[in-house]
């Protein structure tokens, strides 16, 4: 195709883009960036179509080659930080936005707005609210019309006013919210976390006033109101607060009738949201009386049960180590301890704790349940844990951990079928739960086809693609099973994780070959040349997919350019078939005789001259091509 006509073609692409008609546009800059490196500009139009059509994968793919190209790093790393983004690849989006930056920086270019807004979010996703709120800050200044950026810098405000409020800062607090209640961030954790920096402050009057409004907004949340009665308490509005709890306990016929104050007050709130599924709440409520100064083992273990719902098993360990100090010999903190220390990985430490907790008087039942859960992940003979574990099941059966041990001792005593449906449930609980997962890819191994081991492996990774060594070993499978369709999409699914090597994407070019998408499988092969223009392979593959895809003249001019960088005869003989399907036998001699003259003792280019000038004429070379290839055949044999 004439430079001219891949022009027109590159503004069809661009329009297809503007009127949203990605899946056109993929397709054209597709072709072009499959037909020349003229341009590369191609490949970011292309990755960004991608992007929107939600093929994340391929636009990052795409945004790498641009990148590759140099011509202009600021756009390229910005979206291609943008396709991280999407696929939570946080890290990553970060480290590309910032080399955006820095790349327009260099050039001279104005700081873009929207290139600080999404460093931003970044660093939201990556929990630091601080750095977060400076890149954003950054981008309101930028644009301040921009009403998307400013509400993605209020929402950072909120965010880090909660982090600098955990920390002690209860006046940076309140005023940081105060920005966010005014300019439209109005609701109930605003109000509730700014009564909270108030009341620290000792500005009760305030607190109820935002509590208040709290209740405005959600009149049905009893938390609420537990909160709303310790601030009137305290402010000594005494009859209100009687009026509240009066209005609770007839809400509530559970709820205890005893002279309630506020630290009391704040300790049944934390429990009670605990118990009722909000560890977050129950958190709050119990750091709230611990600030105070409060010397209590009962807000410490409401705060570690809190901390350990929420995943944070070390903070966990913390507070329920620090309730230990007050009331060292409780059974219950020393068993929540021990199951801390197991969800953090610490198994001998947990142990410790259950033999401790045992001593201490520890419910009989409990111990054995901690007790088997740890020595199972010890690594205690499967056969001994197997009758306490099945004995266990019936006592928690819906329990993941037990579950799962369960299924691990009987694939351990070589019974996978049995074993497969406790992984199943351990599944149903926690999709996640990654063990489970893996023994479903050995038990597949163990007792079924290629079809369900497939399957397992998928499901693997669709909760844990960023597993490389799983997924090498799913590509290996599949290459052998010769499932080039399967391989490809495998493969692609990985990029996003981890930008893979020449190897891996020659491999992933040899599959969509083999599928028959030539010219996506001309775009790797492009991309790998230009690191290794001598690869005859990699040539020859590129020129095939040209060939394939249409582009036949455009394939007999890579060979006539490339041929010359390789060192065998391969590039020169398919130039020759290539010339000689276009109809030019002249240029197919000219090729069939570079060929022989790279390897004099192969016969093959000599066999190739022979039917072009059988066709042509003279028969005379016709005659004179196949004797000497004749000749050279049988010494052919002999060397292999």
């Amino acid at each position: 195709m004439s430079k001219l006509s891949l022009k027109r073609l590159f503004s069809e692409g661009i329009e297809a883009g503007g009127t949203r008609e990605y899946g056109r546009s993929i397709e054209i800059f597709t072709r072009i960036v499959a037909e020349t490196d003229e341009f590369p500009e191609a490949l970011l139009y292309l990755g960004r179509a991608h992007h929107v059509m939600g093929n994340h994968e391929q636009a990052i793919q795409a945004f790498r080659q641009f990148i590759d190209t140099r011509l202009d790093p600021e756009a390229g790393f910005f979206f291609l930080g943008r396709s991280y983004l999407s696929v939570r690849r946080f890290p990553e989006a970060l480290q590309c936005f910032r080399k955006s930056m820095e790349a327009g920086e260099s050039a001279g270019k104005p700081a873009r707005a929207e290139s600080h807004a999404f460093l931003g979010i970044a660093w939201l996703r990556m929990r630091r609210p601080g750095k977060a709120l400076e890149a954003l800050e950054r981008a309101v200044t930028i644009a301040p019309d921009d009403m998307r950026i400013f509400a993605g810098y209020r929402n950072a405000l909120f965010v880090n006013s909660v982090r600098l409020l955990s920390r002690g800062e209860a006046d940076m607090t309140a005023q940081m919210l105060g920005f966010v209640i005014a300019n439209g961030g109005d609701g109930v954790s605003p109000r509730l976390y700014r009564s909270r920096a108030l009341r620290t402050l000792g500005r009760i009057s305030e607190a109820v006033q935002d509590v208040s409004v709290a209740r405005e907004f959600a009149p049905d949340d009893p938390a609420i109101v537990f909160q709303l009665v310790v601030l009137l308490l305290q402010a000594g509005r005494t009859q209100e607060a009687a009026s509240e709890l009066d209005r609770i306990g007839r809400q509530f016929p559970d709820f205890p009738a005893v002279e309630w104050n506020a630290v009391l007050l704040d300790r049944y709130r934390a429990f009670s949201l605990l118990k009722n599924g909000d560890p977050r709440g129950a958190l709050a409520a119990a750091l709230d009386i611990l600030r105070g100064g409060a010397r209590d083992s009962q807000a410490r273990m409401i705060a570690a049960e809190a901390y350990r719902e929420l995943g944070q098993n070390d903070r966990a360990i913390n507070h329920f180590t620090r309730a230990l100090e007050i009331d060292p010999s409780s059974p219950d903190l020393l068993l929540g301890r021990a199951d801390a220390y197991r969800a953090a990985g610490d198994i001998r430490s947990a142990l410790s704790d259950i033999l401790k907790a045992e001593r201490a008087g520890a419910d009989p039942s409990l111990v054995l349940y901690y007790g088997t859960i740890c020595r199972a992940r010890l690594g205690d003979s499967p056969a001994a844990l197997l009758p306490k574990l099945q004995a266990l099941v019936r006592e928690h059966p819906t329990d993941p951990n037990v579950l799962f041990a369960l299924g691990e001792s009987l694939y351990k005593t070589g019974r996978p079928d049995l074993a497969r449906g406790w992984f199943e449930k351990t599944l149903a609980l926690d999709p996640d739960d990654e063990m489970s997962l893996l023994y479903l890819v050995s038990v597949a191994e163990s007792i079924d086809g290629p079809d369900a081991i497939g399957e397992a492996y998928d499901r693997y990774l669709e909760r844990h693609a960023d597993n490389a060594a799983v997924r090498r070993e799913y590509i290996h499978r599949l290459v052998a099973l010769k499932d080039f369709r399967k391989t490809a999409q495998v493969i692609e699914r990985g990029t996003a994780f981890a930008k893979p090597g020449p190897k891996t994407l020659k491999l992933l070019a040899f599959c969509k070959r083999r599928c028959r998408r030539w010219r996506e499988a001309a775009i790797l092969y492009r991309g790998l040349l230009r690191s290794s223009p001598e690869d005859e392979e990699l040539l020859l593959g590129l020129a095939l997919c040209l060939d394939k895809s249409g582009a036949r003249d455009t394939a007999a001019k890579l060979l006539e350019k490339g041929a010359s960088f390789t060192k065998s005869a391969g590039a020169y003989l398919a130039l020759g078939r290539l010339r000689v399907a276009s109809g030019s036998p002249e240029k197919a001699i000219e090729a069939f005789r570079a060929a022989a003259g790279r390897n004099p003792a192969d016969p093959v280019p000599l066999e190739a001259l022979a039917a072009v000038y059988g066709t042509t004429g003279p028969a005379s070379l016709a005659i004179r091509y196949a004797e000497e290839a004749a000749r050279l055949r049988p010494a052919k044999r002999e060397r292999t």
